[in-house]
């Protein structure tokens, strides 16, 4: 027995939900249970719902439903866990798809494209900060999260970056087609030309092959702000 309909129920009468996000909930969770072949609620692991995640990213589900889904799937969840009809919640270590964010503070549309540009292509350099803008932007990371990056948290195909917040909480974010393009060339023509002979697995790279710090990175992103106009 999976309690779905018990989960419904519960955001109709008790939280109020319309029709409309209960119809949808419902289509998502349907849909996971499906993928996860009828497995009972008790036997779902983090990793099933993060192989759920990459598995709706290769569908190509929008950051937008994928939201939606993994919200119904974490509330479903932490209602069975309040129930006491299982004993662990295995989406307290999943964090929801992020949809694209502005770096840094509150951006317009106009200032996230001056800044996701300003770096000059021309260069190697360039191109490694064009790359970091986007998965920045794409997958709403911090900039501590993006310098402890390696290249086994990265999946170009899925489209999905794994990510360690505060606590070393682990969640995995899908990231968009421009994000995935500017990583992919980064890959391809600048990181193996400053990484060879040496062993570091940081994904993104200074000159002299090591993974790049905190306070470089931020200060690249002032630099960019400046010459991209924008201010505070």
């Amino acid at each position: 027995m999976d309690y779905v309909d018990e989960y419904l129920n519960h955001l109709v009468i008790e939280r109020g939900l319309s029709h409309n996000s209960v119809t949808a909930y419902s289509h998502d969770l349907c849909r996971f249970f499906s993928w996860a072949r009828e497995k009972p609620p008790d036997q779902v692991a983090a990793e099933d719902l993060r192989e759920h995640l990459v598995w709706l990213r290769r569908e190509g589900i929008s950051a937008r439903s994928m939201t939606r889904a993994m919200s119904a799937i974490r509330g479903y969840f932490r209602f069975l866990l309040e129930e006491e009809i299982i004993n662990h919640d295995p989406t307290a270590l999943l964090d929801r798809p992020k949809l694209q964010k502005s770096l840094p503070g509150v951006l317009s549309r106009q200032e996230i494209e001056r800044l996701l540009s300003a770096p000059d292509l021309e260069n190697v350099e360039g191109l490694r900060d064009r790359a970091m803008l986007e998965l920045l932007y794409a997958a709403g990371l911090r900039v501590s999260e993006l310098v402890g990056l390696s290249l086994n948290d990265i999946d170009l195909e899925a489209g999905v970056v794994r990510a360690f917040g505060k606590g070393s909480k682990e969640r995995l974010v899908p990231i968009g087609e421009e994000a995935v393009r500017w990583a992919r060339q980064y890959l391809l023509t600048v990181r193996p030309a400053w990484a060879k002979g040496r062993t570091t697995n940081a994904l993104f790279l200074s000159r002299r092959g090591k993974g790049l710090t905190r306070q470089a990175v931020w200060h690249r992103i002032k630099h960019y702000c400046l010459a991209a106009g924008i201010k505070g």
